[in-house]
């Protein structure tokens, strides 16, 4: 089984779980605030996504996937997505962004 989070355009927070690449049931959880989205967007396409490169896997393996028109960018790595210790360094900066707008969204 994967669970996981996706940002929708519309900032919106789905959670999700199901087999590996099919989403089987997603629930709505939150949104985030549209200046704050805006500024999540902004942040992150200054990380320049194209030049980050990060695909490894493991028993528990963790995506991130920005998808921005017809372009989608994966980053893969071993560990669960709430394991600050596991995300490695190339990535840690978008992925610690992300989970922030996340999870502050969640606490609103």
């Amino acid at each position: 089984m994967s669970s996981g989070y996706s940002i929708l355009s519309d900032g919106a927070i789905v959670r999700w779980n199901g087999r590996a690449g099919q989403h089987e049931q997603s629930v709505g959880v939150g949104k985030i605030d549209p200046a704050k989205f805006h500024a999540l967007l902004l942040e992150m396409y200054d990380m320049d996504p194209v030049s980050i490169h990060q695909q490894e896997t493991g028993n528990m393996t963790t995506s991130l996937g920005i998808v921005s028109d017809d372009v989608v960018y994966t980053y893969t790595w071993p560990g669960v997505y709430g394991d600050d210790d596991a995300v490695p360094t190339i990535v840690r900066p978008l992925r610690d962004l992300v989970w922030k707008h996340i999870q502050d969204a969640l606490a609103d």
